[in-house]
């Protein structure tokens, strides 16, 4: 069936369902008795042109959901996200009571589709859990189940029945969707939501009633449409479906997320690149070589990054930094390194390289200090070397993802080769990482001194934590003065005294030295 003769069937079963009953099914908002309670907002659409769901996969595996099935487009949407799996590979179950575990699941799988989707810094990530919560009836459960629970409840978006119960087969009352949903957008975006208004008859002086009346005036249900919410009564998993799109549609409405089905999502991380992302310094002069992972016949171009410019959300979505405000990605500075051979041809340009074993083997030459990444994408105007970027909401916002399939990686950090075992006086910290933990002494002889949280660290001869140290530490024009007694084995101890501090702005202000007698 095509994908417009399914619509115009959906529209069709609707109109006669319409026709048929006023009341079929809660959250849908069809219009029945008078009721005293304010008008109904309307609904938040996924579905609709220009929506969150537009564009996405018509394709579901779900055998007991038919086509012209009520919430159909939504249970789609839900599985082209992510956010659900089915209860089987074949099976939806859109009639079933939706349980406390299943909504923990939803719940968490929505918070990172909308991390994924952030256009800037409006979502707030979830915390990762911390293994512990004081519910002693989840052992049992999945581990997907129990973290899912974990980071809820850490972040106060879910609470059990009881201070140590979650019950977590117990089914979901319409209550408690609206009290997890409502904390889960407000914890998402860090602010609080309130109600103007008052929707529902049969909620007054119920536990719920706020939160219903939020989730109604934010378009995410509406009970049976004429003033009842049955604030008691359980959902159906196909309820649940519109409930979840709605509240995207929400975040998506307020520029908050990007919408769920653009193309360039589909090409995210097309091409693997092989090789440690956090690998170790490579001395200033190094050759590090590079696979990547390339279809037989495919042509890529080969460019070297900042490794700055590399963005990677919590969901494991790569975004570049679009400098020039112009949905084009180009290198901010040029990076002291440079692409040598490939594929063992001395002196190739990297550009408009076409696959022949399915691999391609780039070796990256060190020239001087740098942190770069190596950027394989597929050249939509072959030759032109030109990789085009999504015009986020708001303009210039984050992430920006390219429009081409697309590969990062094989982080290499070219600097001075490492210090020597034993003293040194008078080190000037020119190039501080405080994400790889070392500064360069560029000024003086050249050399690269880690540190670790083994090591010593002093101000002026009075012990500080490594935090202070970091916080103090100056780099630059502006850099302090250090005697260090090294040893480059990690396993071992080196000692970093600053000795001569340059006054700046503290990095971390938290870490600043003010009373070393405290």
């Amino acid at each position: 069936m095509s994908n417009n003769a399914r619509r115009t069937k959906r529209i069709l079963a609707g109109v006669l369902a319409g026709s048929m009953a006023l009341s079929v099914s809660p959250l849908l908002g069809f219009t029945g008795v008078a009721s005293a309670a304010d008008d109904l907002p309307p609904l938040a659409d996924p579905i609709g042109t220009g929506n969150y769901c537009e564009d996405m996969p018509e394709e579901e595996p779900f055998t007991d959901v038919a086509d012209d099935d009520t919430g159909i487009d939504e249970i789609t949407c839900l599985l082209q996200t992510g956010l659900t799996t089915g209860v089987t590979e074949t099976t939806y179950e859109p009639a079933a009571t939706i349980t406390r575990r299943q909504l923990v699941l939803f719940l968490v799988r929505f918070a990172d589709a909308a991390d994924q989707g952030d256009t800037g810094d409006n979502i707030a990530a979830l915390p990762a859990g911390d293994g512990e919560t004081d519910f002693t009836d989840i052992a049992d459960e999945n581990t997907n189940v129990q973290t899912a629970i974990d980071r809820l409840n850490e972040a106060g978006i879910v609470e059990g029945v009881t201070a140590t119960e979650f019950s977590p087969a117990a089914p979901v009352s319409r209550r408690q969707m609206a009290a997890f949903i409502v904390r889960l957008q407000e914890y998402l975006t860090g602010a609080e939501i309130t109600a103007s208004g008052d929707y529902f008859d049969d909620d007054n002086g119920d536990s719920g009633e706020d939160n219903l009346n939020i989730a109604a005036e934010l378009g995410i249900f509406q009970g049976d449409g004429a003033g009842n919410v049955n604030p008691g009564s359980s959902l159906s998993r196909r309820q649940m479906a519109s409930v979840l799109t709605r509240s995207l549609e929400v975040r998506f409405e307020a520029g908050d997320i990007e919408r769920g089905f653009d193309d360039v999502e589909e090409s995210n991380q097309t091409f693997d690149v092989a090789g440690d992302p956090e690998a170790h310094a490579i001395g200033a002069t190094g050759v590090r070589t590079c696979v990547v992972t390339v279809p037989v016949g495919k042509t890529v171009d080969f460019r070297l990054v900042p490794s700055e410019d590399v963005l990677t959300s919590a969901a494991g979505v790569v975004t570049l930094v679009d400098s020039e405000q112009d949905e084009i990605y180009q290198v901010s500075g040029a990076p002291s390194a440079m692409i040598a051979a490939v594929n063992g041809a001395a002196g190739a340009p990297g550009t408009d390289v076409t696959s022949v074993a399915g691999q391609i083997a780039v070796s990256i030459l060190g020239t001087g200090a740098d942190d770069v990444s190596l950027l394989v994408f597929e050249d939509a105007a072959a030759g032109a070397g030109v990789l085009n970027l999504t015009d986020a909401t708001p303009n210039n916002a984050l992430p920006k993802t390219p429009t081409d399939a697309f590969g990062v990686g094989c982080r290499t950090f070219f600097v001075p080769a490492e210090a020597t075992l034993g003293g040194h006086a008078g080190q000037d910290s020119d190039l501080v990482n405080r994400d790889l933990d070392y500064f360069v002494d560029t000024a003086g002889a050249g050399e690269t001194f880690y540190w670790d949280a083994n090591d010593v660290f002093q101000f002026q001869g009075i012990g500080i934590t490594q935090e202070q140290f970091e916080g103090v530490l100056s780099s630059g024009a502006a850099a302090d003065v250090l005697t260090v007694t090294y040893n480059p084995d990690a396993a071992g101890v080196s000692t970093f005294n600053i000795t001569t501090d340059t006054v700046g702005a503290p990095i971390n202000a938290s870490a600043v030295v003010s009373n070393l007698d405290a």
